[in-house]
């Protein structure tokens, strides 16, 4: 009897997710060459935030209204707060799974 016919699982390679580490590395590093942190936090600090505010409830807003358009768009099978979970696990989806 061999380790995996007693449902242990075989050991996967840590290397391809220690490349991604690096290589994300080198390109923040690569970028922040170029780029002034200094000038990129004075503008973060000059930005005020009423705005910030206005920005981050807009982007959710937008969010909503496209939770919203998909519900009509599928006729309306399923609740609104449904809707909007199932499209917010669509967004985390998109962005964490192509890095898996």
């Amino acid at each position: 009897m061999t380790s995996n016919d007693r449902g242990s699982r075989p050991r996967k390679s840590r290397a391809p997710g220690v490349i991604r580490v690096i290589v994300s590395i080198v390109i923040l590093a690569i970028v922040l060459r170029y780029v002034s942190t200094g000038e990129v936090l004075d503008r973060m600090r000059a930005t005020s935030p009423a705005l910030w505010l206005l920005v981050f409830f807009g982007f959710l807003g937008g969010h909503a209204l496209a939770a919203a358009k998909w519900r009509w768009l599928i006729g309306g099978v399923v609740s609104y707060p449904r809707a909007v979970r199932a499209h917010f696990a669509g967004l985390a989806a998109n962005l964490a799974l192509p890095g898996v």
